[in-house]
Protein backbone atom coordinates (compact mmCIF):
# COMPACT_ATOMS: atom_id res chain seq x y z
CA UNK A 1 0.00 0.00 0.00
CA UNK A 2 1.24 3.51 -0.77
CA UNK A 3 0.35 6.74 0.97
CA UNK A 4 0.61 10.13 -0.74
CA UNK A 5 -0.40 13.70 -0.12
CA UNK A 6 -1.27 16.58 -2.49
CA UNK A 7 -0.32 20.83 -1.94
CA UNK A 8 -27.65 -0.86 -3.82
CA UNK A 9 -29.54 -5.03 -5.38
CA UNK A 10 -29.74 -6.84 -2.02
CA UNK A 11 -32.12 -5.61 0.66
CA UNK A 12 -30.46 -4.04 3.69
CA UNK A 13 -31.65 -4.02 7.26
CA UNK A 14 -29.81 -0.74 7.83
CA UNK A 15 -30.75 1.34 4.85
CA UNK A 16 -31.31 4.87 6.02
CA UNK A 17 -29.34 7.95 5.14
CA UNK A 18 -30.22 10.91 7.36
CA UNK A 19 -31.18 13.84 5.17
CA UNK A 20 -29.03 16.83 6.08
CA UNK A 21 -30.78 18.96 3.48
CA UNK A 22 -34.08 18.51 1.71
CA UNK A 23 -32.77 19.49 -1.68
CA UNK A 24 -34.73 21.78 -3.93
CA UNK A 25 -33.56 23.48 -7.11
CA UNK A 26 -32.18 26.56 -5.32
CA UNK A 27 -30.16 24.47 -2.85
CA UNK A 28 -28.86 22.22 -5.62
CA UNK A 29 -27.76 25.25 -7.64
CA UNK A 30 -25.96 26.75 -4.63
CA UNK A 31 -24.27 23.44 -3.85
CA UNK A 32 -23.33 22.85 -7.46
CA UNK A 33 -21.83 26.29 -7.99
CA UNK A 34 -19.61 26.19 -4.91
CA UNK A 35 -18.30 22.61 -4.71
CA UNK A 36 -15.14 21.30 -6.33
CA UNK A 37 -14.46 17.75 -7.58
CA UNK A 38 -11.51 17.29 -5.23
CA UNK A 39 -9.29 14.33 -6.00
CA UNK A 40 -10.35 14.30 -9.65
CA UNK A 41 -6.79 13.79 -10.88
CA UNK A 42 -6.39 10.80 -8.56
CA UNK A 43 -9.57 9.27 -9.99
CA UNK A 44 -8.46 9.92 -13.56
CA UNK A 45 -5.05 8.37 -12.94
CA UNK A 46 -6.68 5.35 -11.29
CA UNK A 47 -8.88 4.89 -14.35
CA UNK A 48 -5.83 4.99 -16.61
CA UNK A 49 -4.10 2.44 -14.40
CA UNK A 50 -7.17 0.23 -14.42
CA UNK A 51 -7.33 0.22 -18.21
CA UNK A 52 -3.84 -1.34 -18.29
CA UNK A 53 -4.81 -4.17 -15.99
CA UNK A 54 -6.06 -6.66 -18.52
CA UNK A 55 -4.60 -10.09 -19.05
CA UNK A 56 -0.82 -9.95 -19.64
CA UNK A 57 -0.86 -6.18 -19.22
CA UNK A 58 -3.19 -5.57 -22.15
CA UNK A 59 -5.98 -3.01 -21.96
CA UNK A 60 -9.26 -4.09 -20.43
CA UNK A 61 -11.77 -4.62 -23.25
CA UNK A 62 -14.19 -2.12 -21.69
CA UNK A 63 -14.65 -0.15 -18.50
CA UNK A 64 -17.88 0.05 -16.52
CA UNK A 65 -17.89 2.86 -13.98
CA UNK A 66 -20.30 3.51 -11.12
CA UNK A 67 -20.50 6.61 -8.95
CA UNK A 68 -22.38 6.10 -5.70
CA UNK A 69 -24.01 9.33 -4.47
CA UNK A 70 -23.30 11.07 -7.77
CA UNK A 71 -25.10 14.22 -6.62
CA UNK A 72 -25.27 16.97 -9.22
CA UNK A 73 -22.63 15.30 -11.39
CA UNK A 74 -19.48 17.28 -10.62
CA UNK A 75 -17.44 14.08 -10.95
CA UNK A 76 -19.58 12.04 -13.33
CA UNK A 77 -19.62 14.74 -16.02
CA UNK A 78 -15.83 14.73 -15.95
CA UNK A 79 -15.37 10.95 -15.92
CA UNK A 80 -18.23 9.53 -18.00
CA UNK A 81 -16.32 9.90 -21.27
CA UNK A 82 -13.33 8.04 -19.83
CA UNK A 83 -15.34 4.85 -19.40
CA UNK A 84 -17.23 2.75 -21.93
CA UNK A 85 -20.30 2.63 -19.70
CA UNK A 86 -21.06 5.06 -16.87
CA UNK A 87 -23.63 4.79 -14.11
CA UNK A 88 -24.65 6.98 -11.20
CA UNK A 89 -26.94 6.48 -8.24
CA UNK A 90 -28.16 8.97 -5.65
CA UNK A 91 -30.87 9.16 -3.01
CA UNK A 92 -32.05 12.62 -4.00
CA UNK A 93 -34.06 13.12 -7.20
CA UNK A 94 -33.30 16.86 -7.40
CA UNK A 95 -29.60 16.05 -7.52
CA UNK A 96 -30.17 13.41 -10.20
CA UNK A 97 -32.17 15.88 -12.29
CA UNK A 98 -29.31 18.37 -12.12
CA UNK A 99 -26.81 15.65 -13.03
CA UNK A 100 -28.92 14.57 -16.01
CA UNK A 101 -29.23 18.15 -17.27
CA UNK A 102 -25.45 18.63 -17.11
CA UNK A 103 -24.78 15.33 -18.86
CA UNK A 104 -27.25 16.22 -21.61
CA UNK A 105 -25.72 19.66 -22.12
CA UNK A 106 -22.32 18.05 -22.62
CA UNK A 107 -23.77 15.25 -24.75
CA UNK A 108 -22.52 12.62 -22.33
CA UNK A 109 -24.30 9.37 -21.58
CA UNK A 110 -24.72 7.78 -18.17
CA UNK A 111 -27.45 5.65 -16.65
CA UNK A 112 -28.82 7.35 -13.54
CA UNK A 113 -30.92 5.68 -10.88
CA UNK A 114 -32.43 6.76 -7.59
CA UNK A 115 -31.26 4.39 -4.86
CA UNK A 116 -30.64 4.18 -1.15
CA UNK A 117 -27.37 2.72 0.12
CA UNK A 118 -25.92 0.60 1.65
CA UNK A 119 -27.77 -1.65 -0.83
CA UNK A 120 -26.56 -1.22 -4.43
CA UNK A 121 -29.20 -2.05 -7.09
CA UNK A 122 -27.01 -4.02 -9.50
CA UNK A 123 -26.08 -7.66 -10.02
CA UNK A 124 -22.81 -9.23 -8.86
CA UNK A 125 -19.50 -8.36 -10.52
CA UNK A 126 -20.79 -5.63 -12.81
CA UNK A 127 -18.27 -2.80 -12.47
CA UNK A 128 -14.58 -2.22 -13.05
CA UNK A 129 -14.44 0.88 -10.87
CA UNK A 130 -16.72 2.32 -8.20
CA UNK A 131 -16.14 5.61 -6.48
CA UNK A 132 -17.98 7.47 -3.76
CA UNK A 133 -17.24 11.01 -2.64
CA UNK A 134 -18.26 12.81 0.54
CA UNK A 135 -21.14 10.52 1.50
CA UNK A 136 -19.93 8.35 4.38
CA UNK A 137 -20.94 10.93 6.98
CA UNK A 138 -24.56 10.57 5.77
CA UNK A 139 -24.67 6.88 6.68
CA UNK A 140 -26.58 5.93 9.79
CA UNK A 141 -25.76 2.86 11.84
CA UNK A 142 -22.06 3.50 12.43
CA UNK A 143 -19.35 1.01 11.50
CA UNK A 144 -21.82 -1.86 10.98
CA UNK A 145 -23.51 0.05 8.15
CA UNK A 146 -20.11 1.10 6.81
CA UNK A 147 -19.08 -2.56 6.62
CA UNK A 148 -22.37 -3.50 4.99
CA UNK A 149 -21.83 -0.77 2.39
CA UNK A 150 -18.32 -1.96 1.55
CA UNK A 151 -19.49 -5.58 1.31
CA UNK A 152 -22.02 -4.41 -1.27
CA UNK A 153 -19.32 -2.55 -3.18
CA UNK A 154 -17.18 -5.66 -3.32
CA UNK A 155 -20.18 -7.71 -4.48
CA UNK A 156 -20.79 -5.54 -7.55
CA UNK A 157 -17.10 -5.09 -8.42
CA UNK A 158 -15.44 -7.33 -10.98
CA UNK A 159 -12.34 -9.26 -10.00
CA UNK A 160 -9.45 -6.81 -9.47
CA UNK A 161 -11.88 -3.92 -9.79
CA UNK A 162 -11.21 -0.70 -7.90
CA UNK A 163 -13.18 0.98 -5.13
CA UNK A 164 -12.24 4.59 -4.35
CA UNK A 165 -13.74 6.38 -1.37
CA UNK A 166 -13.36 10.09 -0.66
CA UNK A 167 -14.35 11.26 2.82
CA UNK A 168 -13.44 13.68 5.58
CA UNK A 169 -12.19 11.93 8.71
CA UNK A 170 -13.31 12.72 12.25
CA UNK A 171 -10.12 14.69 12.75
CA UNK A 172 -10.55 16.62 9.50
CA UNK A 173 -13.97 17.89 10.60
CA UNK A 174 -12.09 20.65 12.41
CA UNK A 175 -10.31 21.65 9.17
CA UNK A 176 -13.30 23.72 8.04
CA UNK A 177 -12.58 27.21 9.31
CA UNK A 178 -16.13 28.00 10.44
CA UNK A 179 -16.64 24.90 12.59
CA UNK A 180 -15.78 26.65 15.85
CA UNK A 181 -18.61 29.11 15.19
CA UNK A 182 -21.11 26.23 15.33
CA UNK A 183 -19.77 23.89 18.04
CA UNK A 184 -22.89 21.76 18.48
CA UNK A 185 -23.18 21.07 14.75
CA UNK A 186 -19.44 20.41 14.68
CA UNK A 187 -19.79 17.74 17.37
CA UNK A 188 -22.70 16.13 15.52
CA UNK A 189 -20.50 15.92 12.42
CA UNK A 190 -17.61 14.44 14.40
CA UNK A 191 -19.98 11.84 15.81
CA UNK A 192 -21.24 10.99 12.30
CA UNK A 193 -17.82 10.81 10.61
CA UNK A 194 -15.35 7.92 10.63
CA UNK A 195 -11.64 7.75 11.32
CA UNK A 196 -9.26 6.65 8.59
CA UNK A 197 -8.55 3.50 10.59
CA UNK A 198 -12.27 2.65 10.78
CA UNK A 199 -12.67 2.99 7.02
CA UNK A 200 -9.47 1.04 6.30
CA UNK A 201 -10.56 -1.74 8.68
CA UNK A 202 -14.07 -1.95 7.23
CA UNK A 203 -12.72 -2.20 3.68
CA UNK A 204 -10.40 -5.02 4.77
CA UNK A 205 -13.18 -6.84 6.62
CA UNK A 206 -15.33 -6.58 3.50
CA UNK A 207 -12.64 -8.45 1.58
CA UNK A 208 -11.18 -5.47 -0.28
CA UNK A 209 -7.41 -4.91 -0.37
CA UNK A 210 -6.34 -1.32 0.29
CA UNK A 211 -3.46 -0.25 -1.94
CA UNK A 212 -3.40 3.54 -1.70
CA UNK A 213 -4.27 6.32 0.75
CA UNK A 214 -4.19 9.88 -0.54
CA UNK A 215 -4.59 12.96 1.68
CA UNK A 216 -6.19 15.98 0.00
CA UNK A 217 -5.40 19.46 1.25
CA UNK A 218 -7.59 21.27 -1.27
CA UNK A 219 -10.80 22.81 0.04
CA UNK A 220 -14.05 21.08 -0.87
CA UNK A 221 -15.49 24.41 -1.94
CA UNK A 222 -14.06 26.87 -4.43
CA UNK A 223 -11.48 28.94 -2.61
CA UNK A 224 -12.92 32.37 -3.46
CA UNK A 225 -16.19 31.20 -1.93
CA UNK A 226 -14.81 29.16 0.96
CA UNK A 227 -12.39 31.78 2.34
CA UNK A 228 -14.90 34.65 2.34
CA UNK A 229 -15.14 35.66 6.03
CA UNK A 230 -18.68 36.92 5.50
CA UNK A 231 -19.71 33.79 3.61
CA UNK A 232 -21.62 32.03 6.42
CA UNK A 233 -23.95 35.03 6.66
CA UNK A 234 -25.37 33.98 3.29
CA UNK A 235 -27.75 31.05 2.88
CA UNK A 236 -26.25 30.28 -0.53
CA UNK A 237 -22.85 29.83 1.17
CA UNK A 238 -24.33 27.59 3.86
CA UNK A 239 -26.05 25.47 1.21
CA UNK A 240 -22.59 24.45 0.00
CA UNK A 241 -21.96 22.38 3.15
CA UNK A 242 -24.64 20.16 4.64
CA UNK A 243 -23.13 20.74 8.09
CA UNK A 244 -25.07 23.99 8.27
CA UNK A 245 -28.38 22.10 8.13
CA UNK A 246 -27.52 20.75 11.58
CA UNK A 247 -27.37 24.26 13.04
CA UNK A 248 -30.38 25.33 15.09
CA UNK A 249 -31.85 28.84 14.54
CA UNK A 250 -30.48 29.87 17.92
CA UNK A 251 -26.98 28.57 17.14
CA UNK A 252 -27.06 30.26 13.73
CA UNK A 253 -28.02 33.55 15.35
CA UNK A 254 -25.10 33.19 17.78
CA UNK A 255 -22.64 32.34 14.97
CA UNK A 256 -23.83 35.29 12.89
CA UNK A 257 -23.44 37.63 15.86
CA UNK A 258 -19.85 36.49 16.49
CA UNK A 259 -18.98 36.78 12.81
CA UNK A 260 -20.51 40.24 12.46
CA UNK A 261 -18.56 41.39 15.50
CA UNK A 262 -15.30 40.16 13.95
CA UNK A 263 -16.16 41.82 10.65
CA UNK A 264 -16.86 45.07 12.48
CA UNK A 265 -13.51 44.86 14.27
CA UNK A 266 -11.68 43.88 11.04
CA UNK A 267 -10.49 40.66 12.69
CA UNK A 268 -12.51 38.17 10.62
CA UNK A 269 -9.85 37.61 7.97
CA UNK A 270 -7.24 36.90 10.64
CA UNK A 271 -9.65 34.46 12.29
CA UNK A 272 -10.12 32.58 9.00
CA UNK A 273 -6.36 32.42 8.40
CA UNK A 274 -5.70 31.13 11.91
CA UNK A 275 -8.42 28.49 11.74
CA UNK A 276 -7.24 27.38 8.29
CA UNK A 277 -3.97 26.18 9.79
CA UNK A 278 -5.82 22.99 10.77
CA UNK A 279 -6.59 22.23 7.10
CA UNK A 280 -2.99 22.94 6.12
CA UNK A 281 -1.83 20.41 8.71
CA UNK A 282 -4.45 17.64 8.40
CA UNK A 283 -5.93 18.14 4.94
CA UNK A 284 -9.69 18.38 4.38
CA UNK A 285 -10.41 14.93 2.97
CA UNK A 286 -8.86 11.56 2.18
CA UNK A 287 -9.10 9.22 -0.77
CA UNK A 288 -8.61 5.54 -0.06
CA UNK A 289 -8.41 2.98 -2.84
CA UNK A 290 -8.94 -0.76 -2.60
CA UNK A 291 -9.14 -3.76 -4.94
CA UNK A 292 -11.61 -6.61 -5.11
CA UNK A 293 -10.32 -10.14 -5.34
CA UNK A 294 -12.90 -12.86 -5.92
CA UNK A 295 -12.23 -16.55 -5.39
Amino acid sequence: MTTTTNGNHHESKTDEIPTYLKYNRDIVDDYDSSRLPVGLEFLQNSLKELKKCGIDGSDRPSIKLLEIACGSGNYLTRLANQADHAYGIDLDQAMLDQCRAKLDRQQLHAELKQARVPAIPYDDRQFDIIYNCQMLHHLSGGVSTLLEFFIEIKRVLKDKGMAIINFSTKEQTDSFWYMDLIPRAKQLCIDQCFTLDQVHTALTQAGLVVDHVHTIYDTLQQQDVYFDPAGPLSISYRNGDSTWSKVTPEDLQHAEFKLKQMLKLNSAQKYVQTRDQVRQKLGQSVMIRARAHHD
